[in-house]
């Protein structure tokens, strides 16, 4: 099926890109939060905010969250008298030298042969461009005894998106752009929806009778990309890894045949569990190039938690997939109507679709 490109395209006016999370001044709990509930061709829209989720809530639901932690990826470097971006695709290896692919902006700066200083000790030797021509090739050096892997986690910088203060994260971020419950490194972009969650709010949950469990999916750079420049038939997406194990297979299956329902936390969790309930499921990190349009037939997500997405990204396809074209455009506008703020540090969604 040929997805509509109007199902997920919407004109976002650059002020309504939040800059800073609501935990950057108070809780992240404190985000506000737009409750829509769908049923046949009615459709309710209350607000709330984030920490009031309870309600919306019942016991013997299942709350899934994405545990990826994020690469402080982004480094800045000075390369024939420019300043040039350099950002890690991947986690890099636990040893003190290693290959790794690249995006770099001006990469016309990094001529092949060249060495670059990335941080006090790390050093990254050009080796080309890779044959597709649109990222570099570098070799990761430590000149000590840490390996590369721990000094990008001490002197990158974390990976905000281009329309969060131009990419360039300051020190808090560090905490900001990083979830509460991340456990494995491996994402260059947070899975977003689960910033708005702290320790206490879990512990809240849990104690109504809320489960919680947590699948991994390692956020790739595509979540900068729009849907057609990854593929402009919309039929696949660009791989990332995950991992549903089987433990959670299992208490999934357990809340559904007790008449709880799964609530995914953001699209990555969902693409995860709809490309666990699709393959052969073992328990293993497996690739993934789901790309989940209107037409997909969802097996294992009751209830959405996710962030107002960039317009033609493939988080907004995914919604829309989910929830419906028409109801997400009277979601959307509404929140532009009332003050909510959009995309990662932004406020969030709840997408309920009764029977």
């Amino acid at each position: 099926m040929t997805a509509d490109p109007s199902s997920f395209d919407y004109t976002l006016p650059p002020e309504r890109i939040a800059q800073w999370p609501a935990g950057a001044s108070g809780s992240r709990s404190d985000s506000k939060l737009l409750v829509a509930s769908s049923s046949g061709s009615a459709l309710t829209l209350s607000d709330s905010h984030v920490r009031d989720i309870r309600q919306f809530l019942r016991p013997g639901d299942l709350l899934v969250f994405n545990d990826s932690g994020v690469i402080p990826a982004r480094f800045f470097v000075d390369a024939e008298g420019r300043t040039v971006e350099i950002f890690l695709l991947a986690l890099p290896a636990d040893e003190t030298e290693t290959e790794v692919e690249v995006l770099a902006r001006p990469m016309d700066k990094l001529r092949e042969g060249k060495t670059v200083v990335l941080s006090d000790g790390l050093f990254a030797d050009v080796l080309g461009r890779t044959t597709d021509r649109s990222r570099l090739r570098l070799r990761l050096r430590s000149s000590s005894q840490a390996t590369v892997r721990e000094l990008v986690a001490s002197a990158g910088i974390m990976p905000i998106p281009p329309y969060i203060r131009g990419g360039r994260g300051e020190l808090r971020d560090r905490e900001l752009y990083q979830c509460v419950f991340s456990q494995e490194p491996g994402s260059v972009a947070a899975p977003t929806a689960g910033l708005h969650f702290t320790p206490e709010l879990l512990a809240e949950l849990e104690q109504s009778g809320v489960s919680l469990g947590m699948v991994t999916l390692h956020v790739g750079s595509a979540s900068f990309r729009p849907a057609q420049m990854q593929d402009p038939k919309l039929e696949r997406g660009e791989t990332e890894w995950y991992r549903v194990s089987i433990e959670l297979a299992e208490k999934i299956a357990q809340t559904k045949s007790a008449g709880g329902r799964v609530v995914a936390i953001g699209t990555t969790t969902v693409r995860a569990l709809e490309s666990a309930a699709l393959s052969s499921m073992s328990g293993g990190l497996a690739a993934t190039d789901l790309m989940i349009k209107p037409g997909h037939v969802f097996q294992t997500v009751d209830v959405m938690f996710t962030n107002f997405h960039q317009p033609g990204s493939t988080h907004l396809l995914l919604v829309s997939a989910f929830f419906g074209a028409s109801n997400m455009a009277r979601v959307y506008q509404h929140a532009l109507d009332n003050a909510y703020r959009f995309l990662s540090y932004g406020d969030a969604q709840l997408l309920v679709r009764e029977e």
